[in-house]
Formats: structure tokens, sequence, C-alpha cells
């Protein structure tokens, strides 16, 4: 019998998921051929998203938003996580001027995504592609979320939040519309 990556994300444990997918008709498109690597935010992990951005329901989301935070969770092609490499990998979210929204993978303690997303379920097998489950939901980022993210930008981080270094709030600024383009030594 087939499964696929959307059989799995109707299982128990991600109703919420399921709901979201099926809200904004992505249902069709994870159903089909892929291969696609889907990391799955829980149950969960979605109510812990409405608890931190203090609201009583995913219907508080745009549509368009709530298509990009899902399609940041799939990337293109079976990525088991014995493939998965330290650095970064593109999701199908869409970010500026035609480019795709990038995930940060860090191994260094089991598989942590932007710094936020602890993998706890690597491998759910799926006919069109492979499923991790995952305990947070991953916000799009923006490029303060992307450098924190990143354990190489530490320095930078810690200089651009430091009141004694700069007089303006960089974060402040580059948390906003945007775009931008930064240089990141």
């Amino acid at each position: 019998e087939s499964v696929t990556i959307v059989d799995i994300a109707k299982g128990e444990n991600f109703t919420s998921l399921a709901a979201a997918l099926d809200r904004v008709d992505l249902i069709s498109t994870l159903e089909g051929p892929g291969p696609f690597t889907v990391f799955a935010p829980t149950d969960e992990a979605f109510d812990n998203l409405l608890d931190e951005l203090k609201i009583d329901g995913l219907d508080k989301v745009s549509d368009e938003q709530l298509t990009q935070i899902l399609l940041n969770h799939v990337v293109s092609g079976k990525v088991l996580s014995t493939d998965l490499e330290a650095g970064y990998v593109s999701t199908l979210a869409d970010g500026a001027q035609d480019t795709k929204v990038s995930l940060f993978v860090d191994l260094s303690d089991g598989v942590l995504l932007n710094k936020r997303a602890k993998v706890t379920d690597p491998d759910v097998a799926a006919d069109n592609g492979v499923v991790h489950v995952i305990d947070e939901v991953l916000l799009v980022p923006n490029v303060v979320d992307a450098a924190v993210a990143n354990p190489n930008f530490s320095i930078l981080v810690a200089a651009l939040t430091d009141e004694r270094i700069v007089d303006t709030d960089f974060v402040t600024t580059l948390s906003g519309d945007g775009p931008f383009t930064v240089f990141a030594p």
C-alpha cells in the first residue's frame, strides 16, 4: 500500500499540520511524485507557536504567510538524516528576488534547524520522500534570524547588538521589511 508524505501528515500527532496544508491547498503538491523532504512540526509545536505569537489560532495568519511558513519546512529531494550536512539547505519557501529561503542545519548535537527546531524522529519513510518530525515550527527567517541561527556569525550578532559599539539599532532595522543584502563577516 502506498504511503505518501500527506498520509504521514494526517497521522494523529499532526492534525494542525494537516489542517494547515489543506487550508492553503498544499495537499496535492505533497501527494505528488516529489521526492520531498518534509520537516513536520507536531501539534505541540503548533501550540507553542500560537503561544509565542500570542494568537488563538492559525486562522489569524494569512493564507500567503501560512503557505510560506509551510513551504519553509519542505526541501526538494529525499534527504535522509544521514545525508544532512552542516550548513544551509534551500527550502521551497519564496525568498527575496526569486530566491528560496534556506534553513541552517546544525549537527553538533543531533539535528537542529535555524537554532530553533530539533529533529525528534528522523527518517519516517514515504513513497514520495521522507519526513523528519520536529519540535518547533520554523517561521520564515529574516536577515537577523538567519545571522543568529548560524554560529559563524556570533561575533557579528554580538557587535550589532552591543550599544557600546553601535548607536543605531541595526537589529530593528534589519528585522524590517527590506529586502536587505548583508555582506556578513
